[in-house]
């Protein structure tokens, strides 16, 4: 009995020690696996937060480059890497734009568009349009590896009427985008439904219940904001009506600063306070006082500027600028051409008058600094109302549309001892109707001079213009001046000037570039930014709100790494 006693307590030792065996091994099995599972799920998650941060910084780089043109040329050293010390080492996220590079870390390439002239092919069959960054990063940590994609758009200026003060409409108002102003056939009903997009109207004034009155017969193809309250008949808006809305950046242009500017330029035309009969401006032209012209006034990459009031009586029409000190009324209006582009603006109020809302038309942008009055016409592009007057509009179709305007207002090179120059204006000749890149160039030469050798004479002088038209490309730009006549030119700038100055870069090369020519061509083209206004007029809508104020995220998700 006491032997069966022990024998049976040995064996119930033995079994619960394997039973314990048994169970230790179970929870050491566990936790082993529970240890890597954890591990593996944290670089899972650290590989992620490395490629959205690659992500995040490639789109910093992007905006603050020049022009936003990091990685749009898929430069081997376009590229972002990211790490963290927290994480284990080797740990990464990367952004790559060269298709090479990106090949051989087996990683997407990403895309940047914001300046193309058309929709691209992006990596993982992605199409990326104009005004649009595609960015793929990919996140290493451990053995982990997790890609992201994300699509950021930059849409041109929104809205086809933007205000300080209220907006106001009686009659009939249409407000409507057009993708593309080169196919527009005239009226907006005629447009195939895949080139209308939306336009919106927006007003910062406070006013609680009026910063925004649109009367009946209003169609608005898109959102009706204010910051105050809005009245408006529900039905005549497709998109949203958005009341008590934070307020909106609206482009902003120093005018004071340009008009300085264009006094002093070089090789102007006076133009007297009264013009009978039609009236064109190829080059710089100014008037001191009123300007009054009966017929229409015709810009070919001319800049008009008028310290007085301006009043048109035949509408406005072409491709340039026109400044005005005063009030500008213009009457009628002009016939449609999907190459007019025009930038008017003035310091105090705008009257647009109209003989028809669809037969007669302004293109371009339409800029006050007080308010702007619109009836009968239809305005193919932007008004914007910097003024507490706000907008008017009576039976007008506003059909926002891409703008361009970009001149070079003139290239100057001053000898060091005296104030005799060489001035050098470009100006785009003609321009693709689609992309809006120059197709070709002209430009024109004059010396001037406080000092002129001959005579004696102590008033300035200007040399005869030289001008040249058709140049299809820097180097036949180049190639003009090189050969221009000297003896026209040349006793002006006395013996201080240097031709090669404009290719081979002036002595402060940190203003002007070591290429100054290239530059100017890559500014009026938009390759090039001209942040202080120095040389270019460029008054895109567009680029005078921040990149930042106008963009979006469209698309930001995990996906299955494609390598």
């Amino acid at each position: 009995m006491e032997v069966r006693r022990r024998g049976t307590t040995i064996g119930s030792y033995m079994a619960a020690l394997t039973v314990f065996a048994v169970f230790m091994l179970t929870m050491v099995t566990m936790a082993t696996q529970h240890l890597h599972f954890s591990s593996m799920a944290y670089q899972q998650q650290a590989a992620k937060n490395l490629a959205e941060a690659a992500i995040q910084q490639a789109l910093i780089k992007v905006v603050e480059s020049d022009s936003q043109l990091f990685g749009m040329g898929r430069r081997v050293d376009h590229l972002v890497t990211v790490d963290n010390s927290l994480y284990p080492a080797n740990s990464r996220g990367l952004v790559v734009f060269n298709k090479t590079v990106a090949q051989d870390q087996k990683v997407p390439f990403s895309t940047n568009n914001f300046n193309g002239s058309g929709e691209v092919a992006g990596d993982l069959k992605r199409a990326v349009p104009i005004n649009t960054l595609h960015l793929v990063g990919t996140g290493y940590c451990g053995e982990a590896k997790r890609t992201v994609e994300a699509v950021y758009y930059v849409p041109p200026f929104p809205s086809a009427l933007a205000s300080e003060g209220p907006i106001r409409s009686n009659g009939s108002l249409l407000v409507a985008g057009l993708r593309d102003p080169s196919l527009f056939p005239g009226r907006y009903e005629n447009l195939p439904a895949k080139e209308k997009t939306p336009s919106h109207v927006f007003s910062n004034s406070n006013h609680p219940t009026d910063a925004v009155v649109l009367g009946p017969g209003a169609q608005i193809k898109g959102n009706v904001g204010a910051v105050g309250g809005v009245q408006v008949t529900r039905s005549d808006v497709m998109g949203e009506v958005k009341p008590f809305s934070p307020p909106q950046a609206l482009p902003r242009i120093d005018m004071d600063a340009i008009f300085a500017r264009l006094d002093q330029q070089v090789g102007k035309m006076a133009v007297g306070p009264n013009h009978s009969g039609d009236y064109s401006v190829e080059w710089n032209a100014q008037c001191n006082t009123d300007l009054h012209i009966t017929g229409s006034l015709t810009l070919h990459q001319g800049v008009l500027f008028v310290k007085g009031n301006l009043t048109v009586d035949g509408g406005i029409a072409g491709e340039g600028l026109i400044y005005v000190g005063g009030r500008t009324v213009v009457h009628r209006g002009a016939d449609f051409r999907s190459s007019d582009q025009v930038a008017l603006m003035s310091k105090q109020r705008i009257e647009l008058d109209g003989a028809g809302q669809n037969d007669y038309f302004f293109q371009g942008m339409v800029y006050s600094e007080q308010d702007i009055v619109a009836r009968q016409i239809t305005v193919l592009g932007a008004c914007i109302a910097r003024g507490v007057g706000g907008l008017s509009f009576e039976n007008v179709n506003a059909l926002n549309a891409p703008v361009t305007v970009s001149l070079i207002e003139g290239v100057e090179l001053r000898n060091a001892s005296d104030d005799d120059t060489v001035q050098i204006i470009v100006r785009v000749e003609e321009r693709d109707p689609v992309t809006r890149q120059p197709k070709s160039y002209k430009v024109q030469l004059r010396g001037f001079s406080d000092d002129y050798p001959i005579n004696n004479h102590s008033e300035t002088q200007l040399s005869p213009p030289i001008e040249g038209h058709g140049l299809k490309n820097y180097e036949e730009v180049k190639s003009f001046i090189q050969n221009a006549d000297s003896s026209i030119w040349g006793p002006y700038a006395k013996n201080a000037f240097h031709l090669d100055w404009y290719w081979n870069g002036p002595e402060h090369s940190e203003t002007y570039g070591e290429n100054p020519l290239q530059n100017y061509l890559n500014m009026l083209d938009g390759r090039l930014p001209d942040p202080n206004r120095t040389f270019g007029l460029n008054l895109n809508p567009n680029e005078l709100i921040g990149i930042l104020d106008r963009s979006r995220v469209l698309l930001w998700q995990d996906i299955a790494n494609p390598y």
